[in-house]
């Protein structure tokens, strides 16, 4: 018989790969995240944040409880808030706080963002209580981000031009063209 524990662990980290690909091997090919997911990421935590406040949580969701996630899922609202208001300025501390800002979303919104998802999305989630088996998870997560950065850094060696023309993206300058 399976160990529905195991299924949960499995799923969690299935979920969370295939989330984090399409963000790790855009950044790597184009060497930024893209806007569609950047408002995804900023459209998933204004709802979370608003679902925290309107709707009563269980024990189960202490992940959403406290200030500390309030402050991670703001985050890409400050981001976002931060570009609009400074659109046209520039300078060293400018950006340096876009950068911040892009850093500590992409580092700590990010995966706190997807641990919430993945919370209302996979029963049984909040029941990994094995310290361990979290880092397991989390590790797999940084693994297959790190292969899809790569994979879209060195992209060229096994997508062709045309790949990046007949799925409809940007063609990177670094790409070839087969014969």
């Amino acid at each position: 018989m399976r160990n529905p524990q195991k299924s949960v662990e499995i799923v969690v980290t299935i979920t969370l790969s295939i989330a984090i690909w399409p963000i790790a091997f855009n950044l790597g090919v184009y060497g930024t995240v893209l806007y569609p997911h950047l408002f995804t990421i900023l459209s998933a935590s204004i709802a979370l944040i608003l679902a925290r406040w309107l709707f009563r949580l269980k024990r189960s969701e202490q992940a959403l409880r406290g200030v500390l996630p309030v402050v991670l899922l703001a985050l890409p609202s400050v981001w976002l808030l931060v570009e609009i208001l400074l659109h046209r300025s520039s300078g060293s501390g400018v950006e340096v706080l876009r950068w911040s800002l892009a850093v500590a979303t992409g580092l700590l919104s990010l995966p706190y963002l997807a641990y919430c998802i993945a919370l209302y999305l996979v029963p049984g989630i909040d029941e990994i209580g094995n310290q361990r088996n979290r880092v397991k998870i989390v590790a797999i997560v940084l693994v297959i981000a790190v292969i899809a950065y790569c994979s879209g850094y060195y992209h060229h060696y096994v997508l062709s031009c045309q790949d990046f023309e007949v799925a409809g993206s940007m063609v990177p300058q670094n790409c070839w063209y087969a014969d």
